[in-house]
């Protein structure tokens, strides 16, 4: 057998095995065989390629031929069936976990600034987040605060307390000398001259009480009235002195106190009553003076509230005397200071009388009398007045005598009315 006949008989074998080959890759029940095609990106097969089966949500299938499909990663999904990528994270929005087929709105409370995120970030003090799905937190405003993490909002400053600023974790009270009666507040209130504020952190002013006064702002404490001074009704802004009559030794005075009988107080302001000298009297509470010891009269101690009469028979030579000395004996005098009216042609009678001197005493007419009276040596002033005297005002002038050695007279001009 020649090698030419030889070399076409393994030829023939050849060719009729790459045939039987096909024939077994060729769909049962066909008679020609079909094209293979590796899966599109979105799908996969065990093998690789069709039929294939489309990327389930939460997964994709990057390229062609693929035999499984991948996860998402965390920070990503996929909503749909056959995607070839997935999706990022929104901000304000996470993926903390693989395979999800949806992303998570940050809550109330927490953000999230970058897309493709696992996690959100928690609010810090000083700020808030009031909704879901934020991507930012926001600062509290002035007049409020929040001391903790993750608040979806904040907390007004209360009564007494303030916030000046905005993204604050904590108030601030108000010192003292100021106040702040309203919440959510960026400032307080210095206290207003006539009240105070004694401590931090408080609502209200107080008004200084009675006795003590404020005349500045923004203080602590009142100011207690001064001796010689007193504050009458509460928030006041200044002391008053106590007026002349009235004094006040002590401090911190709503009132002051009236100088008693005995004693004065000449000027405002003062501390202290000052007796009346000797030779002065005062009957009366509440005075600015004292009164001198009338003629006929003495006070021989201080701080006297009555003046003594000299005994009888004596007198003294002017006011203010001191003493019982300075009585002397009175000298003789008419007593008598005015006299009844007269009718005319009708009896007149009336008693004159004198003081002091030594009795019995003569008494006579000085001058003319009116026509129809006369004056006996006793004194006694009587008759009738004629009835051709002119209707009027009439001056008598009497004069006494006494019996003392050398015999002492004293007069006085009286008026008359005769009708």
């Amino acid at each position: 057998m020649s090698a030419r006949t030889r070399l076409s008989g393994r030829l023939r074998l050849l060719i009729c095995g790459v045939l039987f080959g096909l024939a077994m890759l060729a769909p049962v029940g066909t008679g020609t065989a079909s094209a293979v095609e590796p899966c599109p990106a979105g799908t996969y097969s065990e093998s690789g390629s069709t039929p294939c089966t489309a990327a389930s949500p939460g997964h994709y299938v990057a390229g062609t031929g693929s035999k499984s499909q991948t996860l998402c990663p965390v920070g990503a999904f996929q909503p749909n069936f056959g995607a070839a990528v997935c999706i990022s994270a929104q901000p304000g929005f996470y993926v903390s976990s693989p395979g999800q087929a949806a992303e998570n709105a940050c809550p109330a409370g927490a953000y999230q600034p970058n897309s493709g995120a696992s996690s959100c970030q928690t609010a810090q003090p000083g700020h808030y987040v009031p909704s879901a799905g934020s991507s930012s937190q926001t600062s509290c405003v002035a007049g409020s605060y929040q001391p903790n993490f993750g608040s979806a909002s904040c907390f007004s400053a209360t009564a007494g307390h303030y916030v000046a600023s905005s993204g604050q974790s904590s108030q601030s009270a108000c010192p003292a000398g100021s106040y702040q009666p309203n919440s959510g507040s960026t400032a307080c209130f210095s206290a207003t001259a006539g009240n105070y504020v004694p401590a931090s952190g408080e609502a209200a002013q107080t008004a200084c009480p009675a006795g003590y006064y404020q005349p500045a702002t923004g203080q602590i404490s009142c100011i207690a009235a001064g001796e010689g001074n007193y504050v009458l009704g509460t928030g006041q802004t200044a002391q008053t002195p106590c007026p002349a009559g009235s004094y006040e030794p002590a401090t911190a005075a709503s009132a002051c106190t009236p100088a008693s009988a005995g004693n004065f107080v000449s000027s405002t302001g003062q501390s202290a009553q000052t007796p009346c000298a000797a030779g002065s009297y005062q009957p009366e509470a509440g005075e600015s003076s004292c009164l001198e010891a009338q003629v006929g009269y003495f006070v021989s101690t201080t701080g006297a509230s009555t003046e003594a009469a000299c005994p009888a028979g004596k007198t003294t030579a002017g006011t203010g005397s001191a003493s019982e000395a300075a009585c002397i004996p009175a000298p003789l005098a008419v007593e008598t200071a005015s006299l009844p009216e007269a009718t005319r042609g009708q009896a007149y009678s009336f008693q004159l009388t004198a003081a002091n001197g030594t009795q019995p005493y003569k008494w006579k007419k000085v001058g003319k009398l009116p026509k129809g009276l006369k004056i006996t040596k006793e004194g006694l002033l009587t008759g009738a007045p004629n009835t051709k005297l002119v209707a009027g005002t009439y001056e008598v002038t009497v004069a006494v005598k006494d019996s003392s050695k050398p015999k002492i007279t004293a007069s006085r001009t009286l008026s008359l009315v005769i009708g």
